[in-house]
């Protein structure tokens, strides 16, 4: 008898949302949330409470159960910006960094998006970002915490 070896691909779904759990999203961005002061506030009262007037924007890949990757958006008058893209360690490999930036840019639609990467994920996000069109513009040292360097990229 063969053997065939079969590989199924997991479906991932990537849906825009306007309201999630944010406990869910909390839990979920535990692992960066120590890189940026007031995180849990921010996520909490400012960016949760633009959701609904449609400033923000929240995409979330997963696989039915699990949070895959998530990327929170800012599209206004002023400004078009990936506030937070993030995608668990057991997660990458699966392509699934590049699928969620394609939808992020694609729902923010601006020559002018931006995004800014703690020093920490410098290295993780660098490559998607170059494959993406984001160049780098600058780089500031101690913006949110001291001994940091936080890194801007724009399209």
């Amino acid at each position: 008898m063969n053997k065939v070896n079969v590989i199924v691909k997991q479906h991932i779904n990537f849906e825009i949302y306007n309201s999630v759990d944010l406990s869910l999203l909390n839990k979920s961005l535990k692992d960066i949330a120590p890189l940026y002061p007031n995180f849990n506030s921010w996520l909490n009262f400012r960016f949760r409470r633009n959701i609904s007037s449609g400033e923000r924007n929240i995409i979330l890949a997963t696989d039915g159960s699990n949070i895959l990757g998530l990327s929170l958006l800012k599209k206004s008058n002023v400004e078009s910006k990936i506030c937070t893209f993030y995608v668990p360690e057991a997660y990458r490999g699966m392509n699934i960094g590049r699928d969620l930036m394609s939808k992020s840019l694609s729902i923010l639609d601006n020559k002018n998006s931006f995004i800014t990467v703690a020093e920490e994920r410098h290295h993780e996000l660098k490559p998607l970002l170059d494959s993406s069109g984001f160049k780098l513009i600058k780089s500031i040292d101690a913006l949110y915490r001291e001994n940091s360097t936080e890194h801007f990229y724009s399209l």
